[in-house]
This record gives structure tokens, sequence and C-alpha cells, in this order.
């Protein structure tokens, strides 16, 4: 391996924990740093060579840090204090973080491993403007954690409202991966493909503002800093990815019920440090999935609140978005 190099694995092996830790990334790659992704999925894959700068990617189940020169350096964001020795959510987190949510948390982790990386004022990756998605609203419903996603019905009238009021609206994702997807387009919603990340990545920087549960694309409109309206499940480790920037319109759901929160608890995601598998799924079903209490708390009415107040104000400003003309 070459020397003088960092490499960098993210805070997990999702699309959205790839984008959550981009500012760790940019952060390095501005510093003239060598800066290699260490790639947790091939959820990071599509992602990696969008990044401006990035040196290169290396899987982490072909990775051997053992192996690395005298002067290079890898730095593993889930393995920190914070992480190992707690479980998000629990009542000892939150008494020593308290109010903590993702950026706060990754700020310190970064910041312990001499990372002084912005969360607050984000810097979009460069994209190609599509003009066929200007003045759009998107709608991002799919997750492969189905206790994340709202009922396919509320997705149809929240479309029908939007669509009332004069907007363009479609659906964002994968049916072949995800049901609430598939779902949506056999009820007859429009559907725009976006067959790889860059295409997502395209499609999203050029949108007028994006509607979605928790999940990756969320995460990239904000890192574009598209108005997102964002509904997130309230369990333990699922709120703490609430994003707290300035085009964020979040939106919690009603409290889980004590054994779903229990169940979460009983994972002990926070031990694990390093990915052995290249395709990895926490998979965890809620037991009350067909009711879904959690998150059809959340009304039609709420997100059109909240998706009112985020066209209104518009796209941020609190970076530069990059348009790389074709």
């Amino acid at each position: 391996m070459p020397s003088k190099s960092t490499y960098i694995a993210p805070i997990g092996g999702g699309l959205g924990d790839l984008v959550v830790s981009l500012p760790a990334l940019q952060y390095l790659i501005a510093r003239a740093e060598r800066t290699v992704l260490v790639s947790r999925s091939p959820r990071h894959d599509g992602l990696a060579e969008l990044i401006p700068g990035l040196a290169g990617t290396v899987r982490e189940v072909d990775f051997d840090a053992t192996k690395l020169g005298v002067d290079d350096r890898y730095i593993n964001l889930r393995d920190h204090p914070m992480q190992t020795e707690h479980l998000w959510g629990s009542p000892e987190f939150d008494a020593k973080f308290p109010d903590y949510r993702i950026a706060d948390i990754l700020r310190d982790i970064c910041h312990d491993f001499g990372i002084m990386a912005d969360f607050d004022h984000l810097q979009p990756l460069p994209f190609e403007h599509r003009p066929d998605c200007e003045g759009a609203v998107f709608l991002v419903p799919g997750s492969e954690a189905a206790f994340k996603c709202w009922s396919a019905e509320r997705w149809s009238e929240l479309r029908d409202k939007l669509q009332s009021q004069g907007e363009r609206v479609f659906v964002l994702g994968q049916p072949e991966r995800f049901r609430s997807v598939r779902r949506l387009l056999e009820m007859g919603l429009p559907w725009l493909q976006t067959p790889s990340v860059r295409d997502l990545l395209n499609a999203i920087s050029s949108a007028r503002a994006v509607i979605s549960i928790d999940t990756g694309p969320m995460h990239m409109a904000l890192q574009q800093l598209i108005p997102t309206v964002a509904m997130f499940v309230n369990q333990p480790g699922s709120f703490h990815y609430m994003r707290t920037v300035e085009h964020c319109y979040p939106i919690l759901s009603a409290p889980c019920r004590p054994e779903c929160v229990q169940a979460t608890f009983d994972m002990k995601l926070n031990e694990v440090t390093e990915f052995k598998q290249w395709e990895h799924l926490f998979a965890w079903e809620c037991p009350f999935e067909s009711e879904k209490p959690c998150m059809n708390g959340i009304t039609v009415d709420m997100v059109l609140e909240k998706t009112k107040i985020a066209l209104k104000r518009g796209k941020s400003t609190c970076g530069s978005a990059v348009v790389c003309e074709r």
C-alpha cells in the first residue's frame, strides 16, 4: 500500500452512513492528505467515485491495517468510546450526551481523531443538473429497515394533495429492493428511475424539495442543501440520526413500544467495530409491522405543514453547490 495515506472507515455500512461521514473525508482531502475510503459495503461503491479528491477505496473485508506504511494511519469512526462504550439512546448515553444527534456524535468522534470537520455547514458534491427534475418534489419511501417506512396509503394521499397544489411529484427508489417503493408504483404513482448513485445524486440535487423517511437519499438531499422533510422513527439509535442543519424539517414518529426499544438494545450494535462481511444487513423486523403504530403516528397533514415551510424557504445557502455541466 502507498505510504503517507489516511485510510478512513465511515460510521456504518449504509449509503446514509457514508453521506453523514462525508465532512470528515472532505476535511482530510482539503488538507491535501492522501485519503482512502475503507468501504464497508456495496452501498458505498457508487458514491465513493463521486467524492472529489478521494485517492481511492479499499473494501474493509480486504483491508489489513497491519500492512500500512510507517507514515500511514487508519481511522475507524466506529472504533471510539462514544460508540463502543455506549448504546445510543440508552439512559446512560442520554445522561452523558444530552440532546446529541448524529452530527454531534460524529463531530466529537472526529475531533478526537484530530479531524476538525464541520458538520453544520455542508459542502455539496458536484453534480450534473437535470432540467427534467427542476422544480420537482421527490418522495423517498424505501428502506431495507421496514420499521422506518410510512404506509403506502399515506404516501399516496400526500402525493394527491401536493399534486392538487400544483406540485410535480415523483417517487424515487428501487422497486426491486424495496417493497414500499414497489407498492406505490403498483398504486400508480409516477416514478423517476435512478439506476445508479450518480443518477440519484443528479436528480436529487436538481429538485425543489425531498420528502423522505430516514434513509440514504434523505441524507444525500441534505448534503446537497435541498430542503428536506425527514421522517424519523422514535426509537433509540434511530432518532439519533435526526439532522439539525437548517434545511432539514424533521418529524419524529410516535414513541416505539417498550418491547421494540428493548429489542434494539439487545442487538448491541455498538459492539460492532468492523464489518467482516461485504454484504451485511442489520435486519430487525418490527413485531407490529402491519400496524406501524409509531410511524403511522405521523399524519399527512403534519408532513404537508413541514413541506409548506420547506418550499417557502427554498434551498439552503449554508454551502455552495457545485454543478458540473456535461
